[in-house]
């Protein structure tokens, strides 16, 4: 109910710490690969500091391209997020199920309305249209997209398939 960015730094602090902690005692539980590497590295729960933000088990984001870190079951995977990556690069995947897709909707309202109104405005997105088209499985990049989307009405997308400026299609706009 609170507005984005309203709280100071410490209340916002007492706030994040139990959910996180929350939040690693339910991947500990739920996914084998995530506690085979609190117990192999941090040496497991019981020696975790929980009292303090920095005494939880953050890991690098790399690891996602490297190891199916998903809390998620097979049956309740709304859709899976992609990196791009790079060339010869493995992408990091993210399973979402349908309460974390509805909470990091509502969280970008928020923070999106904070910065732009509540009135919807025409919109050009700077990319081309085929990055949005499986709904199932698609690229952060194309998540943005979606995400953003809804802050707009008559969406325009500027760049063609190869990546190219659509001028024409831009000055029609």
């Amino acid at each position: 109910a609170l507005p984005p960015y309203s709280l100071p730094q410490d209340e916002k602090r007492a706030l994040l710490r139990p959910r996180l902690e929350a939040l690693t005692r339910h991947h500990y539980e739920a996914c084998a690969a995530y506690r085979n590497i609190v117990d192999r590295v941090f040496g497991g729960l019981d020696v975790l500091d929980f009292g303090r933000l920095e005494g939880l088990p953050f890991l690098p984001v790399s690891l996602f391209k490297t190891h199916e870190l998903r809390s998620v079951p097979d049956a309740e995977v709304l859709k899976v997020l992609t990196s791009s990556g790079t060339t010869g690069q493995q992408v990091s995947r993210v399973a979402v199920d349908a309460e974390t897709g509805q909470v990091q909707s509502a969280v970008l309202v928020k923070v999106a309305q904070h910065f732009l109104g509540k009135e919807r405005l025409p919109m050009v997105i700077l990319d081309h249209a085929g990055v949005v088209k499986d709904r199932h499985s698609y690229s952060a990049r194309g998540a943005g997209i979606l995400g953003m989307a809804q802050f707009g009405y008559r969406p325009f997308y500027a760049l063609r398939e190869d990546m190219s400026l659509d001028e024409q299609g831009l000055r029609a706009y």
